[in-house]
């Protein structure tokens, strides 16, 4: 994840060759079986990409094409796992990593309330864990407040088109949340060290407000007002 994140930091990384990039990264973390978290590997190194001023008219297309490269070099090198053990006499790779997923999501067909409450339970764990102390409600509050106080600085100063654009940020912080309602088995079985998929919600929301700290100043008005005087 870090590794990752560093690549994108440390040098620019043109629109053209960022699915590209994004495939590897799909692949490095099917490769060394990171099936805990692995939408983090994804999801803080966009971040990072769009925070650039070369995607600021190209965000959401960046986000997606980069998700969609992320997720064929993620599944894709899966398949060509389970197609290579499958070679080997008596195996069938494709029908037991078919039926080891379906016992990990729960997919077993029931989708009434306790599937339901298996994902209010996988949210509520993961969300608790991830939060410092026991301050999980203030630190929803805080963030909600964020991104009410972003949005409407962008809809009321720049319009539509700048709260649009910033709102990628927004929908890469929902990816981890998204995963944890697909696998609500595994993530509330194991909360107490999946937590960390949360990060990228803490990331995407700060960098969506600290985007609309930077599309409007909140003191130059003022400051333009006071040289006049």
């Amino acid at each position: 994840m870090f590794v990752f994140t560093i690549v994108v930091l440390g040098k620019h990384i043109s629109p053209s060759r960022a699915p590209l990039l994004f495939c590897i990264f799909g692949m490095a973390t099917q490769f060394f079986d990171f099936y805990t978290v692995p939408p983090i590997t994804f999801a803080l190194p966009v971040l990072m990409l769009i925070m650039d001023d070369s995607y600021r008219d190209k965000r959401w297309g960046t986000v997606m094409k980069t998700f969609g490269a992320w997720l064929y070099g993620y599944i894709s090198l899966w398949l060509l796992k389970l197609a290579l053990v499958s070679l080997m006499p008596g195996v069938n790779g494709f029908q037991d990593g078919f039926s080891s997923l379906q016992y990990r999501l729960g997919a077993n067909g029931n989708f009434g309330n306790e599937a339901l409450a298996a994902i209010k339970n996988a949210l509520i764990n993961v969300w608790w864990m991830s939060c410092p102390g026991e301050n999980e409600l203030l630190v929803f509050l805080g963030l909600v407040l964020l991104v009410a106080v972003g949005a409407f600085r962008l809809w009321k100063h720049k319009g539509v088109g700048a709260l649009l654009s910033c709102s990628a940020f927004l929908a890469v912080a929902a990816v981890p949340v998204i995963w944890t309602i697909i696998a609500a088995r595994p993530m509330n079985i194991h909360a107490w060290f999946q937590y960390r998929i949360f990060l990228p919600v803490y990331a995407g929301i700060f960098m969506f407000f600290t985007q609309s700290l930077q599309e409007c100043p909140p003191f130059d008005k003022r400051l333009r007002k006071k040289k006049t005087v």
